[in-house]
């Protein structure tokens, strides 16, 4: 029997004059941007494959690092260069763009770190089911891996043993001796609920907060550590906000949550995220409805922000917390019912979780490969992720972002080393990757296994992106071409 044959692209896109480094397709999928290393943005009509509109975006030294379509009332395009000035496009008839941008803002750095962008509605339909599992009475290893499969992520039983052991950072070792100290002396759940939140002193919490990680990796016996209700779990969340009311920062942090929670897709604004003048550190804007800065008072149709982010990430040196260097690649991940977090790539091959509403330092950190994270891309359920760098490997990594929790799921070997991008198909089934060798690898998502080769590309793929139908996969290239391609789509089951 012989196999089947290579597959090949449904048409390719020929038309711009320098590497392809970004592509986005527009709501809708009838239309793709694309950005390319000398500062062109293209719109291209995928029905009769011609380019609709181009602008020089960005100045030719800089190029174009990311483009990104968020759904509004009145459409708009953001494009993102590599001297860190990001731009606003009003899209006409979702054919023409702007000549000006209706806004500009420079984050002060120059850097390779794709900015993400987090449009709401685009959030998980559900924010842990791990999580519901554990904060009912008597959970239990066996609840969790359940719970941990029907979020998609298959979990050995090693890791389900682990990650049972796994509790927000307010919930850690040390708390939880405590705690169940106290929770013996009572005979119902709701007295232990309320004994424990009377124990917990800020000081216990603040203690708590450095701790969960090791806590974790160390696999801490889960019956050790006392299941919260929602009731109990909603008044401790409450007390932690009342404790960071006094934080000019988390201040900052807990508006940001609150307008994104208030949002809708069609009205609400976008949170986007890129490294700040200080490269090692993560800024967060907020733009409004017509692609306006909140941070800037402007009016007129073409406006400029210089100003600081809303919240500011910021990296803290210690013996204990050494830097990771510049951040590299960012995601915004903010399940429902969730606070905005980010998922930030490192220099030295860290990934890092953060919660926005704690910007002193990160809830979590992983050290996931040998050289600098070049990608990352978090799977629509929230509980995994991929990043891939210049070393063979593409990371599998298992996150809990209710928990504050991120480690090392597995590590799948490449045949030629360099990932330049990765993304997770909008539906969770796969993932693909742009290789430096010019191919682009197709995964199974949920249960991270190759599944496909696709050979087109004469130079190293640089981009990738999928339409939120689930039907189309666009690959850019350093040839200077976009390949558009049809793989496992949805009604081939």
């Amino acid at each position: 029997m012989q196999p089947p044959p290579a597959p090949e692209p449904l048409y390719v896109l020929r038309g711009h004059r320098a590497a392809v480094q970004c592509v986005a397709f527009l709501p809708g999928c009838g239309t793709l941007a694309a950005g390319d290393g000398e500062g062109e943005l293209k719109l291209w009509d995928l029905d009769s494959r011609r380019v609709t509109a181009s602008i020089r975006a960005h100045e030719s030294h800089s190029g174009i690092l990311q483009v990104a379509c968020p759904v509004s009332s009145r459409p708009f395009i953001v494009s993102q260069g590599r001297d860190g000035v990001v731009k606003c496009w009003e899209l006409h008839s979702g054919s023409s763009l702007s000549s000006q941008p209706v806004q500009t803002l420079a984050a002060g750095s120059y850097n390779f770190c794709r900015l993400a962008l987090l449009q709401q509605g685009q959030q998980s339909s559900s924010c842990s089911a791990a999580e519901q599992a554990q904060q009912g009475a008597g959970s239990s290893t066996a609840q969790l891996q359940e719970a941990a499969v029907v979020e998609g992520f298959q979990l050995s039983s090693d890791a389900a043993g682990a990650a049972g052991a796994m509790r927000h950072p307010q919930h850690s070792s040390a708390t939880s001796s405590l705690l169940s100290q106290q929770l013996a002396t009572t005979t119902t759940q709701q007295q232990q609920q309320q004994q424990e939140l009377g124990l917990l002193s800020r000081d216990a919490e603040a203690a708590d907060a450095a701790a969960a990680t090791a806590a974790w990796h160390s696999a801490l016996d889960p019956a050790e550590v006392p299941d919260l209700t929602e009731e109990a779990e909603e008044r401790l969340m409450q007390r932690s906000g009342a404790a960071a009311a006094a934080d000019p920062a988390a201040q900052a942090a807990e508006a940001v949550e609150a307008a994104a929670v208030g949002s809708t897709a069609s009205s609400g604004p976008c949170m986007l995220a890129l490294p700040a003048a200080d490269a090692a550190d993560l800024g967060l804007w907020q733009l409004g409805q017509h692609g306006s800065s909140s941070s800037s008072s402007s009016s007129s149709s073409s406006s400029s922000s210089n100003s600081k982010p809303v919240v500011l990430l910021r990296q803290q040196r210690s013996q204990e917390r050494p830097k990771h260097g510049l951040c590299m690649a960012v995601a915004l991940v903010q399940p429902q019912g969730c606070a905005l977090h980010a998922v930030a790539g490192y220099e030295d091959g860290s990934v890092a979780l953060w919660d926005t509403r704690q910007p002193s330092q990160p809830l979590a950190a992983a050290k996931l490969h040998s050289e600098a994270v070049m990608c990352l891309a978090v799977a629509p359920t929230c509980t995994s992720g991929f990043c891939g760098s210049a070393d063979e490997h593409l990371s599998v990594f298992k996150l809990s972002i209710p928990k504050g929790q991120l480690a090392l799921g597995q590590q799948l070997s490449l045949s030629n080393p360099g990932i330049a991008d990765v993304v997770v198909r909008p539906d969770g089934r796969i993932a693909a990757t742009a290789g430096w060798d010019g191919r682009v690898r197709v995964w199974h998502a949920r249960k991270p296994q190759p599944l496909a080769l696709l050979r087109w590309h004469s130079q190293q793929v640089a981009c990738l992106q999928f339409s939120a139908d689930n039907r189309l996969l666009a690959a850019g290239g350093r040839d200077n071409h976009i390949s558009m391609w049809s793989i496992y789509p949805p009604d081939n089951k």
